[in-house]
């Protein structure tokens, strides 16, 4: 609705590799790489609700060996998004997305970002304790438009 923030951006970290920014966008649940030109580079976050000019900025999730992994139709839901065993999940309403430069290059972003968990999967959990929120690391493959979640914290923790 009028002066509703749609994207609440909390977060932008510069990519001197490029000379881009990336910005946390809460309320879309996606972290976006935005060059000096204006355009979207890549978009980490499901690729439920994006229009056509952005379908092919949307990171393809893999494993630790870059096959591909399958997600529902939405791409809300891949595997392990529940799941104890880890697995590939997108942040939701998260904060916090920086690069950790040590590690990152023209090529390969390393990013770290707080995932508070609202609204997982695109749906809020019947009781709250249900909920939890996760310190993540994902490598992204700027130039195979990939996304890889090589750590986690957090998750089997649960509401605590």
């Amino acid at each position: 609705g009028t002066g509703r923030n749609w994207a609440h951006v909390n977060s932008v970290d510069y990519d001197p590799n490029d000379d881009s920014i990336i910005i946390s966008s809460r309320h879309q649940s996606a972290m976006i790489k935005i060059g000096r030109d204006k355009k979207v580079k890549w978009i980490a976050g499901a690729h439920k609700g994006w229009g056509k000019q952005f379908q092919d900025k949307l990171l393809q999730p893999v494993d630790a060996k870059g096959k591909k992994i399958v997600c529902d139709d939405e791409y809300s839901k891949c595997p392990g998004y529940l799941n104890e065993n880890g697995g590939f999940d997108w942040t939701w309403t998260q904060h916090t997305a920086f690069l950790i430069d040590s590690k990152s290059n023209k090529d390969v972003v390393y990013l770290t970002v707080f995932d508070n968990g609202d609204a997982r999967g695109m749906e809020q959990p019947a009781i709250a304790s249900m909920k939890y929120s996760r310190a993540v690391v994902y490598k992204i493959d700027q130039k195979k438009m990939t996304i890889q979640q090589v750590w986690e914290y957090g998750k089997d923790r649960g509401s605590d």
